[in-house]
């Protein structure tokens, strides 16, 4: 669910005033969501399953998107702070800070390990077989 709604206001932030301060602060919200996920999950599985267990990727890929999502929230307070103002329309950087956002999107990965999406990730996956063998 928190996943899904970090995915709606990223997309609304792209179309409705993008410059707005409080999509900020919604982002550092869900960082600090996804941190508390992390830090229950680990402490609940113990360190080493955690890091090393059968579903290590999706820890590493988890920790790996609140890493960027922790330098993108840290790299705009630091322009804040600088700046003296919330205006994000004249920065320098947009550039860098939107790719790095985009990385944000990909927390919808996360999702399709879901239990309910097995069958749907088996049908993807003879659809690219099925492809694979079309084109040999």
């Amino acid at each position: 669910v928190v996943i899904v709604l970090n995915a709606a206001t990223i997309g609304l932030s792209l179309d409705f005033r993008p410059e707005w301060l409080g999509w900020d602060v919604f982002e550092g919200v869900f960082a600090l969501v996804f941190l508390a996920e992390c830090m229950v999950i680990a402490r609940t599985l113990g360190f080493r399953e955690y890091f090393f267990g059968a579903s290590k990727w999706w820890h590493y890929y988890d920790c790996g998107m609140l890493f960027f999502t922790c330098i993108d929230i840290s790299l705009t307070l630091l322009y804040y702070v600088a700046r003296g103002d919330a205006s994000r329309s004249s920065r320098a950087f947009v550039g860098a800070l939107r790719v790095l956002r985009l990385t944000r999107v990909a927390r919808l990965l996360r999702v399709m390990r879901l239990p309910i999406f097995s069958e749907l990730i088996m049908m993807i996956n003879g659809a690219v077989g099925g492809v694979r063998t079309l084109i040999w």
